[in-house]
């Protein structure tokens, strides 16, 4: 169920261009960084992002890397970086 509903959103995003703002919401919680748990100067704010905006991004750059890598738009150059390549490939071509 929830890759279709993460499928129609894709879709969604792609088609109309705007990315909605509830994907991009943190919510800030307190986490427990040393001492007594009782006092306020023991926890340090942390940041929980949503999954859906990194997934996306994901999703989107390995589509536009493979478009790209199909059509060889990418130079030859930082291999280290790229799948089935390595920096050792450069290390070589030095």
């Amino acid at each position: 169920m929830l890759i279709r509903y993460m499928h129609v959103l894709f879709i969604s995003i792609a088609i109309t261009g705007q990315f909605t703002g509830k994907l991009c919401e943190a919510t800030i919680r307190s986490l427990h960084n040393k001492g007594v748990r009782n006092k306020e100067s023991n926890y340090r704010g942390i940041s929980w992002l949503g999954f859906m905006d990194s997934l996306f991004t994901m999703v989107l750059n390995n589509q536009l890397v493979d478009w790209a890598e199909l059509h060889h738009k990418l130079d030859e150059g930082p291999a280290g970086y790229r799948r089935h390549r390595s920096i050792w490939n450069d290390a070589f071509t030095v």
